[in-house]
């Protein structure tokens, strides 16, 4: 991180300061919304082989005016794919196809091995997960915000000294 004080006067100094200590405190306060959502997500994905929620992920990203929180769960299927979508959203029903030209599928079912050249899914409902997040951690988000919004403006209220 690199900080820059262009401060020719005392107030200059004191503006850049402010500054810097919003984002000090932005930050931080993304930080903590993190930490106090992880262990909800992580409850609250669904666990088949459990790679969806061991790839639960927050990273702070700063797009040149502004701070935000990205919170993602970057679990791939064996093709490729990012699959919470899957999860959350649900799919149509849809057929599956071997990747390879002349491919066939195999997989077990009731204890035989099944070979096909396509399977029709009959697709899978929506899981919400995420929203039921967002609803058991809201009250610690908004105490979170208010905190964040009183050391805010003392710090907006110092400046008008």
């Amino acid at each position: 991180m690199r900080i820059i004080f262009k401060a020719d006067t005392f107030k200059t100094v004191g503006r850049e300061y402010a500054k810097v200590r919003l984002a000090i405190i932005v930050n931080n306060s993304l930080r903590k919304l993190y930490k106090l959502l992880e262990p909800i997500l992580k409850a609250e994905t669904p666990v088949r082989t459990g790679k969806l929620r061991a790839s639960t992920r927050g990273q702070i990203l700063y797009d040149g005016r502004n701070q935000m929180l990205s919170v993602r769960q970057g679990a791939r299927t064996a093709g490729g794919a990012f699959y919470g979508r899957f999860v959350r959203e649900g799919t149509p029903p849809h057929a599956i196809k071997p990747k390879e030209k002349g491919g066939v599928l195999a997989f077990m079912y009731k204890g035989e091995l099944i070979f096909r050249k396509s399977v029709k899914h009959p697709g899978t409902k929506p899981n919400p997960y995420h929203m039921r997040t967002l609803a058991r951690a809201r009250p610690r988000i908004e105490a979170l915000a208010t905190e964040m919004g009183r050391d805010i403006v003392a710090i907006v209220n110092r400046g008008k000294r």
